[in-house]
């Protein structure tokens, strides 16, 4: 299986506020990818030979479109992989909606280079 890697950065920022929020975006893409990892891991005992390929291929193009969508900061293909109730609570109890990540992602102070 092929794997992205990201290397992101921003400008300097003046204030805490930013940093903690690029921080808690950077956690949840990686939480993604460990997510979608341990999904296809998990196939491992409950399908068949074929199923399991099958399966294995399409968590592998979904997983390559969400990255690309990311890199491109493509709103529409990040807004259809996410759940409409997608929530993130981060360590200082901030909560993250759908629409406060996405615009998060868009910012144009957020680089990522695959």
């Amino acid at each position: 299986m092929k794997t992205m890697r990201f290397h992101a950065s921003v400008e300097p920022v003046a204030n805490r506020a930013k940093t903690v929020w690029l921080q808690r975006v950077l956690k949840t893409l990686t939480a993604l990818a460990v997510l979608t990892c341990a999904t296809a891991c998990s196939v491992t005992g409950t399908s068949s030979q074929g199923a399991q390929a099958g399966d294995i291929a399409q968590l592998t193009r979904q997983a390559d479109a969400w990255d690309k969508a990311i890199v491109r900061k493509d709103r529409g293909a990040i807004e259809t992989n996410m759940a409409d109730d997608f929530r993130q609570i981060d360590g200082d109890a901030d909560i993250e909606t759908k629409a406060s990540f996405v615009t998060g992602v868009l910012l144009p102070k957020l680089t990522i280079n695959p």
